[in-house]
């Protein structure tokens, strides 16, 4: 049995971070039918980020896992100790989300994940490439440096969807200076497209997941 960890790290359900989890789960699926994936929304766990307690590295802490008793502490020992993790997060002030933040703050510091753990990582964002490359692309190279140091790998896939839908063009809504009348457009002129790249994303890291088990 092979167990992967697909987490969305939005606050909104089925909008583009989900989507394209889903996508990519879609295309694992198809290259690697033997997986059970666990879908867990982040949002909807209540739980703080690490408390600087050094609990998991502690010398009789032989699983370095994290101590903190609370809703993510079982989840936390799973996903470190399953096949693979995939998240799927937006871009909130050229960074992942606090939440998001906190969550891998307490899945990352303890390190030492035997064997390592193969990840992959989706964004998506309001900014166009050439603003992520400038100020985004800098601080999440950071992040999977931090996965390579304590997790044994860097992310095996980071798919990044750009100048996204925010949200419908609506009078509701108090005036921005986005185009929301562009970005709706352009949401369905690419939206396929970018699910089709996440789809074969996750095919490819199905087959990555596969070589691991059968070596």
């Amino acid at each position: 049995m092979m167990k992967i960890y697909a987490m969305c790290a939005s606050p909104l359900k089925n909008r583009n971070s989900d989507q394209m989890l889903d996508a990519f789960v879609k295309g694992l699926h198809e290259s690697e039918p033997r997986a059970e994936v666990e879908k867990v929304y982040l949002y909807d766990l209540d739980f703080k980020g690490c408390r600087s307690c050094l609990g998991c590295k502690l010398a009789r802490n032989e699983t370095n896992d994290c101590v903190v008793r609370d809703r993510i502490t079982d989840l936390l020992s799973s996903i470190r100790r399953s096949d693979g993790f995939v998240y799927a997060a937006p871009v909130y002030f050229y960074d992942i989300p606090g939440q998001l933040h906190a969550f891998l703050e307490r899945l990352i510091y303890p390190g030492d994940v035997e064997g390592g753990l193969p990840v992959a990582a989706i964004y998506t964002m309001n900014d166009k490439q050439q603003d992520f490359e400038k100020w985004t692309k800098p601080i999440l190279d950071t992040l999977h440096l931090y996965f390579k140091w304590s997790c044994g790998t860097l992310p095996a896939e980071e798919l990044y969807a750009f100048d996204t839908m925010q949200r419908e063009v609506s009078d509701r809504y108090k005036p921005t200076t986005t185009d929301h009348a562009h970005k709706a457009a352009r949401h369905a002129e690419v939206w396929d497209s970018e699910l089709a790249r996440a789809q074969e994303a996750g095919i490819r890291f199905g087959r990555l997941l596969s070589q691991r088990k059968e070596g």
